[in-house]
């Protein structure tokens, strides 16, 4: 498995690390302060820091850390599935809106709330499976 995904995973870190340097140049430049520059700065190096780790570990060891975080921190994982999970509905409703008519209708409250609990389900579901069908492939 590690070396089918060696190609996306240097891609999506030389992404990261350009994302990184592009931040980094234009810190002292944005409006805002020395506050904002500082804040770009952490940005940046997180990005560098996000691009290191993609690079060392395969996905079997991301799965792993992936699931040992879940494990350890199961409030704060539930909340970011719940995000993920509305910011991946809401596409998916504002993509139907476009397709139905072009124009954009509002969007009730519950109608976010139930795509953030489907999302969540979904995503919960997703790494539960992946904890237990994945296995490394042995050569």
């Amino acid at each position: 498995m590690s070396n089918e995904t060696a190609p996306y995973r240097k891609a999506a870190a030389e992404g990261l690390e350009k994302a990184a340097v592009a931040v980094d140049e234009k810190a002292d430049r944005l409006p805002g302060g020395k506050d904002v520059s500082n804040l770009a700065y952490g940005a940046a190096a997180k990005l560098k820091t996000t691009a290191r780790y993609i690079r060392r570990r395969d996905v079997n060891g991301m799965l792993k850390d992936l699931g040992n975080g879940v494990k350890n921190n199961p409030g704060p994982a539930l909340v970011a599935a719940a995000a993920v999970g509305f910011f991946v509905g809401r596409a998916v409703v504002l993509s139907k809106q476009k397709k139905s008519n072009g124009t954009h209708h509002a969007v009730d409250i519950w109608d976010n709330v139930r795509t953030a609990i489907i999302g969540a389900a979904a995503a919960t579901k997703l790494v539960r499976a992946l904890k237990t069908t994945w296995r490394p492939r042995t050569a």
